[in-house]
């Protein structure tokens, strides 16, 4: 594999040698490692795949995080509507997450077109969470249908925060 070519010279003719490489640098002197330090490596392996299992880490969603796992979240029933973006459910106020005003002229017709919404049946709002003031957000559906995905698509209000609408 790796024998190199050295030149010795006998007198008046040139004769070609080969010549071992020197690999004693390369191999260990003494006993070969034994077996705790040879498979050391994957005993290390083994431990922290049964560390991950054990802990559950290894629940990976795929698709959908709301079809993959339950979600917590609230029935508000028959919610009221505040304006465009926020709802009263029962003592709790609800901003819907995802969208901010779009403008002055459309607060009208926002909150008229999210009555609407909410009147076609039972709202639900899903994975509640509070913004930096404290105030209360979350993805709410009435029968079914977005409410902030609604609202982007009738141009009343504008997407905000990595909202995803299918």
């Amino acid at each position: 594999m790796g024998a190199f070519l050295s030149m010795a010279t006998r007198g008046p003719a040139i004769a070609m040698t080969r010549r071992t490489p020197n690999i004693s640098r390369l191999v260990p002197e003494g006993r070969p490692p034994s077996p705790a330090r040879r498979y050391a490596p994957l005993a290390a392996i083994g431990a922290l795949v049964g560390v991950t299992v054990g802990l559950g880490l290894t629940q990976i969603p795929v698709g959908s995080v709301a079809n993959s796992r339950p979600v917590a979240g609230f029935d508000c029933g028959r919610a009221d509507v505040i304006d465009g973006m926020t709802l009263q459910c029962g003592s709790r106020r609800v901003a819907l997450a995802g969208i901010a005003a779009a403008d002055d002229k459309l607060a009208m017709a926002s909150a008229a077109n999210l009555r609407t919404l909410v009147a076609a049946g039972k709202t639900v709002c899903l994975k509640p969470t509070t913004d930096r003031a404290g105030n209360a957000l979350a993805r709410c559906e009435a029968a079914g249908r977005d409410l902030s995905c609604a609202q982007v698509k009738q141009g009343l209000v504008r997407r905000r925060d990595g909202l995803v609408c299918n």
